[in-house]
């Protein structure tokens, strides 16, 4: 019998384990370095994981379920918080890179 394996499980991996999550994004782990995880906004949203990687900030966006369209609109709000608090000189001023980490994808579901 196979459980099924939540998104905090997932979280947990790839946050314990650089590596792996270096090895999905295809990255060197040495340049990783994890900034927030479960990072709650005032708006009471809450991120998954943000990472620095070289010079760049990367927002990462797990769903332990197949991709669904809302899964953007609920990154692009994580983005703009970030983007807030980089104008409030409380988060590093850099390029932040939206990243989707999803179970399934279908070609499909994009056209």
């Amino acid at each position: 019998m196979i459980d099924t394996v939540t998104e905090k499980v997932i979280e947990d991996i790839l946050s314990t384990d650089k590596s792996i999550l270096a090895g999905v994004l295809s990255v060197n782990q040495s340049d990783l370095s994890p900034i927030a995880r479960q990072k709650k906004f005032d708006s009471k949203r809450i991120l998954d994981l943000l990472y620095l990687y070289k010079n760049e900030l990367l927002l990462i966006e797990l769903k332990a379920v197949p991709f669904y369209y809302d899964i953007i609109s609920q990154i692009n709000d994580y983005y703009n918080e970030l983007i807030a608090l980089q104008s409030q000189s409380k988060l590093i001023k850099t390029k932040i890179n939206k990243i989707i980490l999803v179970t399934d994808a279908k070609k499909r579901t994009f056209c």
